[in-house]
C-alpha cells in the first residue's frame, strides 16, 4: 500500500527545491519516499528509527524504479510525493509517524512570474518550445483498478476513454481483432449468467488483448442474491475489470418483462452500493429515463440506435442526446456515455441499419457534445454480418477503422476540458462544433451530421491567433483567415483538429505510456495462452519514428501503429513459447531516445494435454460450473444443479437440474484440434462438449464409449467409437474460446480420461 500527497513538479523546480527534508519515526521495518510522475517513479529506503529522526533526502538519491535505475533527468513532471511499502512487500505491520515535511531549496529560485522577460521567452526571440503538462489523476485515485472522480474514469492512474462494443458472444479468439485496432472496452455477460471460471478466463484474457471488461449483471431480472454472492469476491479486483454493467433499460422494464420492485431508482441504487467501490454502469433508453436512475451509476449512458428508430429521425438528434447525457452525469459528477449502434437490434420492427459513415460521424459529434466514453451494440452480431458478406457487411471493418481513430483521440478526450469562445455559423442546421483545452493546446470538433454538403464557418476567441486548424490522424488542414475558418463539409464529415497558432508550438514529451500487456501487482503480466496483443499507447504522441521489439527481433512492421494525439501501437503475437518474453518499445522525443521495456510471462497448456482423472480433486486445470441463473451450457435453464468429482479414477458428472459440467481453464483453442475421452453411461442418455457459448449434444447408447470432437476453421464432426454421427459448420465467432465437457439435464455419467491435441 501507499499514502500520498500531490506535488507539482514545475513549482519544485522553479523554487529551486532539491530535497526533502523530513522528522519522523518509523516502527516495524523499511518505507520507501517516492517521487512520481504519470510514466515512472524514483525511490528512496527511510531507514527504521524507533524514536523522532531528522533526515534529509536530496533528489540526487532517488533511483528509478524502472532500468536504467538511475537518478531523476528531470522533476517538472513530477506530480506526486508518496510513501510506500518497498517493492518485495512487507513481511510484518509497519509504522510510520511523520512530525514534519519540508521541501529544501539547494539552488536559487527561478525568475518569479511578472519578472523582466529574458531574451527567448515569450516576448523575446529564438524562445525553446513552451512545456505544458498533461492532466493527471488525483491525489486519491489509485494506481491499480478503477474509478470515477468528477466525471473522468481513470484506470490504473490514468484518465481512460472507454471505446469498445457490447457482447463479443463470448468468443475470446475475437477479443484479439478488437485489441490490435485499438478498442479498449467490452460489454459481457458476468457472473449473474456465466459460471465464475469463464468469466475469469475471459477477463485473463481480455487483459493480455488490451481490452478492459464490464461484466454484465442484469439485476433488472434478478433479486439482491446476485449481487451479494460470494462469487463476486473472486472477479473484484481483476485487472481487466473496469466496472460493473448494473442495469440494462431499467427505464423500459413495463415492457421487458422485468421484476419492477428492483428497477425502481431507489432499489438500484441499493444495489450500486453493494458493489463498493468499482464504478457502476447504467444505461436507459432516453434521456428522459436516465434522470431518474442518475443515482444508481458511476457512468451514465443511453442508447441511441440511430436510424433503428427510423430513416426519419435526423442524426443530429444524437448531439441532443449526448448533450442531455454530459448534463445530467455533471449533475452526479459521473462519466457520461454514449450507446450507438453498430448493427440493426431488429426488435419488435426491424429498424434501417447504419452506415460506417454514420457511425463515424455519430462518435465525433458525441466527442463535441463532451461524451467520455463510446460503447456499439453490438460486436458479435455485426461479426456475423461480415461474415456472411453481402449487405452492410462493411459494418464491422468500419467500426475497427472507427476504433484506430479513437484510440488516438481517446487519451486526449479523457482529460480535456470544454472552452468557451467558438461561433459557429449557421448556428442553426446539422453541423455541431465546440472547442476544447488540454495541456496549453486547444483543439476544435466539427461534424456534419446532415446528408448533403455543408457550408461552415468557425470563429470567435477560441480561434485568437490561429493560422490553422490541422487533424493529427487525417492529416486534414483548414487555414484559419482573419479569425475564421470558413470551408465546406461533406457529408459525414468531422474532425478533432488542433489549433495551431505557428509560433512557440507548446511541446509536451511523452507524460504518458500505458504498456500492454500492463504492469502492476504480481500476474498482471502473465499470459494464460499462446498469443497476446502487445504494444503501448504514447501520449502525447512523441515527434519521432516509434518502433517494437519482441524478445529481440524487431516486429515493427507487422505491428499497427496509429498517430494523432496519441500514438498507439499494436502488435498481435502467436505461438508464444512457455516462459519469460521481453518487449522494447523505442521512440524519440523532446530530442532524447527513448525507451520502455517490459517483461511478461506466458503460462500455457501445452498440447497435448491428457488427464487420466487419477486423483482426488480436479487442480487447476479444470473448474466445476457453479450454480447460476443462466449458465452457458444451457441458456434455457435457470439454475444449475448437479456435481462433478473424482471418484475411483474417474471424472462422475451428474446433473439434478440443468447441464451440469466441467470447464477446462484458461485455454483458447487453437485453430484446429481434435479432443476425446472415454465416457461410461449406466443407461441411454447424453454427454455435452462446450464451445464458447454453444454446447453440441452427443446421443449415446448405454455402455462404455470414444467420443472424438474435431474442429477445423470450417466444420465441427463427432465420432462415436470412430463412427461419425454429426457434423456442423460454426460462424467464425464460436471458433477459438474455451472447452467444457458436461451432461445435460438430469444426466449422468463416467469420463475415464481426456486427451487434446494438435490434428
Amino acid at each position: 500500500g501507499y499514502a500520498q500527497v500531490p506535488v507539482s513538479g514545475d513549482r519544485l523546480r522553479a523554487a529551486g527545491v532539491g530535497a526533502v527534508a523530513m522528522n519522523y519515526r518509523l516502527r516495524g521495518g523499511s518505507v520507501d519516499l517516492e517521487m512520481v510522475n504519470a510514466r515512472t517513479s524514483y525511490r528512496a529506503a527511510l531507514p527504521p528509527a524507533d524514536d523522532w529522526t531528522d533526515i534529509t533526502l536530496s533528489f540526487g538519491e532517488l533511483r528509478d524504479t524502472s532500468p536504467p535505475g538511475g537518478p531523476p533527468e528531470e522533476t517538472v513532471a513530477w506530480r506526486f510525493l508518496r510513501f510506500a511499502a518497498p517493492r518485495r512487500g512487507l513481511e510484518a505491520p509497519v509504522q510510520l509517524d511523520v512530525r514534519s515535511l519540508r521541501f529544501v531549496p539547494t539552488r536559487e529560485p527561478e525568475a518569479a512570474s511578472g519578472a523582466a522577460a529574458a531574451p527567448g521567452s515569450a516576448t523575446g526571440t529564438g524562445a525553446p518550445p513552451a512545456t505544458a503538462t498533461p492532466v493527471t489523476a488525483p491525489a486519491n485515485i489509485p494506481d491499480q483498478g478503477s474509478a470515477v472522480q468528477a466525471g473522468r474514469l481513470y484506470a490504473d492512474g490514468a484518465p481512460f476513454f472507454p471505446f469498445g462494443v457490447y457482447l463479443m458472444g463470448g468468443n475470446r479468439s475475437l477479443m484479439e481483432e478488437l485489441g490490435e485496432h485499438g478498442a479498449n472496452t467490452t460489454v459481457e455477460y458476468g457472473p449473474a449468467v456465466w459460471p465464475v471460471p469463464s468469466v475469469e478466463d475471459w477477463l485473463d484474457y481480455a487483459r493480455v488483448a488490451g481490452v478492459m471488461v464490464m461484466p454484465a449483471l442484469t439485476v433488472e431480472k434478478h433479486d439482491r442474491a446476485v449481487i451479494a454472492d460470494e462469487r463476486l469476491v473472486l472477479l473484484h479486483r481483476h485487472a481487466a475489470l473496469l466496472g460493473w454493467y448494473i442495469a440494462d433499460e431499467p427505464d423500459g422494464m413495463a415492457i421487458r418483462r422485468v421484476h419492477p420492485e428492483v428497477c425502481k431508482p431507489g432499489n438500484l441504487v441499493e444495489r450500486r452500493e453493494w458493489l463498493g467501490e468499482q464504478p457502476v454502469l447504467v444505461t436507459c433508453l432516453n434521456p428522459f429515463g436516465l434522470q431518474r436512475y442518475a443515482r444508481a451509476g458511476d457512468m451514465l449512458s443511453t442508447d441511441f440506435y440511430w436510424p433503428a428508430y427510423g430513416p426519419d429521425r435526423s442524426a443530429a438528434v444524437v448531439y441532443s442526446d449526448a448533450e442531455s447525457v454530459v448534463e445530467i452525469a455533471a449533475e452526479q459528477g459521473a462519466l457520461p456515455v454514449l450507446a450507438l449502434q453498430l448493427e440493426d437490434p431488429k426488435w419488435r420492427d426491424p429498424g434501417e441499419v447504419t452506415t460506417p459513415e454514420a457511425m463515424r460521424a455519430q462518435a465525433i459529434a458525441a466527442l463535441a457534445a463532451g461524451i467520455r466514453g463510446l460503447l456499439f451494440f453490438q460486436g458479435a452480431q455485426a461479426v456475423r454480418i461480415h461474415d456472411r458478406g453481402g449487405e452492410h457487411e462493411d459494418l464491422w471493418p468500419g467500426f475497427l477503422e472507427l476504433a484506430e481513430e479513437i484510440s488516438t483521440v481517446g487519451p486526449l478526450a479523457a482529460r480535456w476540458r470544454p472552452r468557451t469562445g467558438l461561433e459557429l455559423t449557421p448556428a442553426a442546421g446539422e453541423v455541431r462544433a465546440a472547442c476544447f483545452e488540454e495541456g496549453g493546446e486547444r483543439w476544435v470538433v466539427v461534424v456534419n451530421l446532415g446528408q448533403g454538403d455543408a457550408a461552415v464557418r468557425l470563429a470567435g476567441p477560441a480561434l485568437d491567433g490561429a493560422r490553422a486548424l490541422t487533424d493529427p490522424y487525417s492529416g486534414w488542414r483548414g487555414e484559419v483567415q482573419d479569425g475564421a475558418w470558413t470551408g465546406t463539409l461533406a457529408p459525414f464529415e468531422g474532425h478533432v483538429a488542433r489549433v495551431d497558432t505557428g509560433d512557440r508550438p507548446v511541446r509536451r514529451v511523452v507524460a504518458e505510456s500505458v504498456l500492454q500487456p500492463p504492469d502492476g501487482a504480481a500476474g498482471r503480466r502473465t499470459v494464460y495462452y499462446d498469443r497476446a496483443v502487445l504494444g503501448a499507447t504514447l501520449y502525447p504522441s512523441p515527434e519521432g519514428e516509434v518502433s517494437l521489439e519482441l524478445d529481440g527481433e524487431d516486429v515493427t512492421l507487422t505491428s499497427r501503429i496509429y498517430r494523432g494525439a496519441a500514438t498507439v501501437v499494436r502488435h498481435r503475437a502467436a505461438n508464444l513459447s512457455h516462459g519469460p518474453h521481453e518487449a522494447v518499445l523505442h521512440w524519440e522525443d523532446g530530442g532524447k531516445a527513448r525507451r520502455e521495456r517490459w517483461l511478461f510471462q506466458v503460462k500455457r497448456i501445452g498440447l497435448p494435454f491428457t488427464d487420466t482423472f487419477d486423483r482426488t480433486v480436479l487442480g487447476d486445470a479444470w473448474a466445476r460450473v457453479r450454480d447460476v441463473p443462466w449458465n452457458h451450457f444451457d441458456p434455457e435453464e435457470p439454475v444449475v444443479q448437479g456435481s462433478a468429482t473424482l471418484t475411483d479414477g474417474d471424472l462422475h458428472i451428474r446433473s439434478e437440474r440443468g447441464a451440469m459440467g466441467v470447464i477446462l481453464r484458461k485455454f483458447e483453442a487453437p485453430v484446429e484440434f481434435a479432443m476425446g475421452f472415454h465416457v461410461r453411461l449406466a443407461e441411454p442418455g447424453a454427454v455435452l462438449i462446450q464451445r464458447n457459448e454453444l454446447f453440441r449434444e452427443v446421443k449415446l447408447p448405454a455402455g462404455r464409449h470414444l467420443v472424438v470432437f474435431r474442429e477445423t476453421p470450417t466444420e465441427q464432426r463427432v465420432f462415436v467409437d470412430d463412427r461419425p454421427v454429426a457434423e456442423w459448420h460454426p460462424e467464425r465467432d464460436h471458433r477459438g474460446g474455451g472447452l467444457a465437457i458436461g451432461v445435460p439435464d438430469g444426466g449422468e455419467a463416467w469420463f475415464e480420461d481426456f486427451r487434446l491435441e494438435l490434428p
